[in-house]
């Protein structure tokens, strides 16, 4: 890939979690006509991403045969008390793999449990990605980074670094590298963790 091919964007949902705060899996439960999980997919998928990696655990993979989608890829993780970087790098291997992603190239980090998340912005993040190469983009609201993240191949091995910290390691790590990509509607960033959250968002 050369300077003038432009780098491309894939999508990395981490959703391997055991949802102990929920108290059962919050990738299966009801969204509209569909699943969480499942939402997020179609709006990262709509966002105009080169592709994507969803990675989650055995049993939301078979709840949802994900197995079989033809749209993503889909990473196995089989361990409830893996932290979310794990989920990150298992993804991002995966797509660098599948995908022959570059250093150049970046992917954008959506967790599985942003229901709202609209595809705008998720084009917001990659136009910005497309604008600035090299640089990490994040969503920026109420004065401080949230997701989609948006982090470059490139920075794939300060990742490995960073177990125990996670992905604000790599904010604090490169601040002057980061882009800002402001967003007015803070609800389409939050995230379900419990039962009242799930309750009010709906």
């Amino acid at each position: 890939m050369t300077d003038a091919t432009p780098a491309r964007v894939f999508g990395l949902i981490p959703a391997a979690g055991a949802s102990r705060r929920m108290g059962t899996p919050k990738q299966l439960l009801a969204w509209g006509n569909s699943t969480i999980l499942e939402t997020v997919i179609d709006t990262i998928l709509a966002g105009g991403v080169d592709g994507l990696a969803v990675v989650t655990n055995p049993h939301v993979a078979d709840a949802l045969k994900l197995h079989e989608a033809s749209r993503h890829l889909t990473v196995i993780l089989d361990d409830p008390d893996a932290e979310m970087l794990e989920s990150i790098l298992a993804g991002a291997e995966t797509l660098r793999a599948m995908c022959a992603a570059t250093s150049r190239d970046a992917f954008l980090v959506c967790p599985g449990d942003l229901p709202r998340m609209s595809s705008d912005i998720v084009h917001q993040c990659v136009d910005a990605y497309a604008h600035n190469p090299g640089r990490i983009v994040a969503a920026y609201a109420s004065e401080r980074y949230r997701h989609p993240l948006l982090i470059p191949f490139s920075l794939l091995s300060v990742l490995n670094d960073l177990r125990g910290i996670g992905l604000v390691g790599v904010l604090k790590r490169h601040d002057d590298q980061i882009v800002r990509v402001a967003i007015a509607d803070e609800t389409c960033l939050r995230d379900v963790d419990t039962p009242d959250d799930y309750d009010a968002m709906r």
